[in-house]
């Protein structure tokens, strides 16, 4: 049986689109690393409303960073740190499930978004449950519901993925992006106050072998 005993949970089929080709397959063959082997990504750093955090190599959280921590507890709904983490809990393709313990965990296709949204969670911006027509996220101990209106995967020619959704409290409709730094810098503007320091915190990121991402 395919059984993880960590999570508690058996193999489940997302789709059946494609059972009846998965029965024909004899052979695997791989030439990249990591295909068939462990593919682990974890947040490492953010730059945040012009403020670089970092992460402690030794913590078990997804988030490690003391100052972020600090900031972070005192952060309400409304802050700029918790609108880049709900940013993060709401555009993804990623699926929240319950184990026997009761315990949330997440699932995707993409082990990049899993990892985003697991450091959303640890920041307070807890992905709850995910339906086609609604998500529902608790930020800063807040339950939100949020109605699902498009999804705009990410391409090769788009270079970002983005989510619009409709806030049912308020009916304020919200687009968020993520995506290429390239594709970000060139469409915002060149006197925004931000902007020189979040490139230079993306630039420093990805000089370290860091992989990086735009959150709009």
């Amino acid at each position: 049986d395919m059984y993880d005993a960590e999570q508690q949970i058996g193999a489940r089929a997302a789709t059946s689109a494609i059972l009846e080709d998965l029965g024909q397959i004899g052979y695997v063959l791989t030439d990249k690393t990591g295909t068939l082997t462990q593919n682990v990504m974890r947040f490492r750093k953010s730059s945040i409303n012009g403020t670089a955090y970092g992460q402690i190599e030794d913590t078990t959280r997804a988030i490690g960073d003391p100052a972020l921590l600090a900031a972070l507890s005192n952060a309400g709904g409304s802050d700029p740190l918790m609108a880049f983490f709900r940013s993060l809990a709401l555009n993804h393709t990623v699926v929240a499930q319950l184990n026997a313990e009761n315990e949330r965990f997440y699932s995707s296709a993409s082990p990049d978004e899993e990892a985003l949204v697991t450091a959303a969670q640890d920041a307070g911006a807890e992905l709850l449950t995910v339906t086609d027509e609604e998500m529902e996220v608790r930020v800063a101990g807040v339950t939100e519901k949020w109605e699902l209106l498009a999804i705009l995967e990410f391409s090769s020619d788009r270079k970002r993925m983005s989510v619009i959704v409709r806030d049912a409290s308020s009916g304020r409709i919200v687009l968020h992006m993520k995506g290429a730094d390239d594709v970000f810098f060139s469409r915002s503007r060149p006197d925004d106050p931000l902007r020189k320091n979040t490139e230079a915190h993306v630039e420093a990121f990805a000089l370290e072998g860091l992989r990086t991402l735009v959150i709009g």
